[in-house]
């Protein structure tokens, strides 16, 4: 299991580094833009990109592809982000956790004015329920595994105990605290993946299946919200007038086409439609 963190760990900064121009994470008097406004998106602050495949889900328990954790990147906030070198900063979280002297308790205080889009304080709460609900057997989240280093994750993760038992517990509505099977000196950084992001209980039971399968029943707690997703053709992410970080967010919106051939959305970019694409290696001296 150690060995499969490490790798996660090699595949967090790899996703880290796809999504850097897009994320609302890093220092905090930086720019929080999903980028910057591209030739199409001029004075109006839009940008337009491609994406090779729609959103599979945008429920953080069962996401695993890359393009998901793309867009988690902007529309959710964890208790740490990931700045311009990989380091975790806080999100979420006020500060960097107090750690036990055998580092294996960490006490993390969470900020009072983070906010989900639909106006409910992001709580302690919102992580234990996420991380309980992701470890639940019976939620057949494929990367639970991703947070055995947990206490008793591997074991509620095997029906073995009940979610109850996860060592994670809200002291109170700003406070977690996490208890780790050994002292990892890297999960910080972990908790700034889409798979640790916060759910809102509330919200997430209403919803019920339907959970993470249109931008109605998506909720969001990042920079942007996912305003409109048309499956298998586009999907529009606009700015957050909830995030507690608000004014560092200069970009009003960010419009995705899902475009399966590269060859179109190479005569999309070269028409001005779109504001940035990937390049195959016979197109590149154009």
């Amino acid at each position: 299991m150690k060995k499969k963190s490490t790798l996660f760990l090699a595949s967090l900064i790899a996703v880290s580094g796809f999504t850097a121009a897009c994320s609302g994470g890093g220092d905090k008097s930086e720019d929080k833009s999903s980028g910057t406004a591209g030739k199409s998106g001029g004075e109006e602050q839009v940008l337009n990109f491609a994406t090779s495949s729609d959103i599979p889900s945008m429920d953080s328990s069962l996401a695993t592809d890359a393009v998901s954790f793309d867009v988690f990147n902007q529309t959710l906030e964890g208790l740490y982000t990931l700045d311009k070198d990989d380091k975790a900063v806080p999100g979420v979280a006020e500060a960097d956790p107090e750690k036990s002297e055998d580092g294996k308790t960490w006490t993390i205080k969470l900020r009072d004015d983070a906010k989900w889009s639909n106006g409910d304080p992001v709580t302690a709460n919102d992580f234990l329920y996420a991380w309980r609900r992701t470890l639940d057997p019976k939620t057949g989240a494929e990367y639970a595994y991703i947070m055995s280093d947990i206490k008793n994750a591997t074991a509620v993760n095997e029906g073995k105990v009940k979610p109850e038992e996860l060592g994670v517990k809200a002291v109170d509505d700003h406070t977690l605290e996490i208890q780790l099977e050994t002292n990892v000196p890297y999960f910080q950084e972990m908790l700034a993946f889409g798979t640790f992001m916060p759910q809102n209980e509330k919200f997430v039971k209403e919803k019920g299946d339907k959970y993470g399968t249109t931008a109605e029943n998506t909720l969001s707690n990042g920079p942007f919200v996912l305003d409109t997703w048309e499956t298998e053709k586009k999907f529009t992410l606009k700015k957050n007038d909830q995030y507690w970080d608000k004014d560092k967010v200069k970009l009003k919106q960010v419009n995705y086409q899902v475009i399966k051939e590269n060859a179109t959305a190479l005569n999309l970019y070269t028409t001005g439609k779109i504001d940035s694409v990937v390049l195959t290696p016979e197109n590149v001296d154009k």
